[in-house]
């Protein structure tokens, strides 16, 4: 109880402090910094790059040596059909090539060893632009069916192995050379291998037939070299022209160097198609995509097979 005198002492309301939002509770976040772009060459799995590119070129090797044993036969037949087609015609219309200067590639003669079951046309010249048609007449040896040494090569593994089983023949077996002038028979004398270095390989004591193809088949290391010496009389002896001595690239161990720019320009060739179906996979369904670019490939890549088998040695 209050008495009179007693004096009211003012009391003070005190608020609770407000409870704290959800807001106020959470942390400050720092605003984001966007990572640092990683450069082109990290972002690369390079072991994963080199193990397909090691691939790529080992089956590319691979693809090379089967085209080269196998289907660039097809091609060494398409040509000699074309040509043996060509020359009969000559032959019929007595025109073919007795005389220099002949154009290379050209059929000149008509070689068969009976002894091999072979019957090839020869064609002049004997760089690995001709003897990938035919056998090769080196343009600065005699014409086969006249007097001189007439020197033919021939591919031993690539292109039909046309030369390939002349380390059958023997002494006695039969060659015969049929050109404009008519037929020329020869029978082998020697079988022999020279060094890449050895001129002897081109030389002979008298009047010959000289068909030559590389030693060992697929490395061409040296020369293996058959001899036959003419039965009966030959025929007379064309006109000739002067003409620079042969090329390493004529003499049966070396390649076209010249087929380098031809090379260059299909490689690129096929690296535009590559990327065209490529980029047309992505865009279109991936299957039917590469099934239109298929031929397309195959074509570019026969192509670019061919121009680099141009650099290797004319009796590979």
């Amino acid at each position: 109880m209050l008495t009179s005198d007693s004096t009211a002492v003012p009391t003070t309301m005190v608020r609770p402090d407000p409870a704290p939002s959800e807001t106020s509770q959470r942390p400050t976040e720092e605003p984001k910094v966007a990572p640092a772009a990683t450069p082109w060459m990290e972002r690369i799995d390079w072991p994963t790059l080199v193990r397909r590119g090691l691939l790529g070129i080992a089956l590319t090797g691979v693809a090379f040596v089967v085209w080269l044993v196998v289907f660039s036969g097809l091609a060494f037949d398409r040509s000699q059909s074309i040509l043996a087609q060509q020359f009969d015609t000559e032959l019929r219309d007595g025109i073919a090539p007795v005389n220099q200067p002949i154009e290379s590639g050209s059929p000149i003669a008509v070689l068969e060893v009976p002894a091999l079951g072979m019957r090839q046309v020869v064609v002049e010249g004997s760089t690995s632009a001709q003897t990938a048609t035919g056998p090769g007449h080196l343009r600065t040896s005699g014409f086969p069916g006249q007097p001189g040494v007439s020197i033919l090569f021939g591919h031993r593994a690539a292109y039909g192995g046309v030369f390939g089983m002349l380390p059958q023949l023997a002494r006695g077996d039969l060659v015969i050379v049929t050109t404009g002038q008519g037929e020329s028979e020869y029978k082998v004398t020697d079988v022999a291998t020279f060094a890449a270095d050895d001129a002897a390989a081109f030389v002979s004591d008298g009047d010959a037939l000289k068909l030559v193809t590389s030693d060992p088949g697929l490395i061409a290391s040296k020369r293996l070299v058959v001899t036959a010496e003419p039965v009966g009389d030959l025929y007379e002896r064309g006109a000739r022209v002067p003409q620079a001595s042969p090329s390493p690239a004529e003499l049966g161990l070396g390649g076209d160097s010249g087929a380098a720019v031809g090379l260059l320009v299909w490689l690129e060739v096929a690296l535009v198609v590559f990327a065209a179906a490529l980029w047309l996979s992505r865009r279109w369904h991936r299957w039917p995509a590469w099934v239109v670019s298929a031929p397309l490939l195959v074509a570019v890549v026969w192509i670019l097979f061919e121009q680099f088998a141009l650099l290797l040695p004319a009796t590979l």
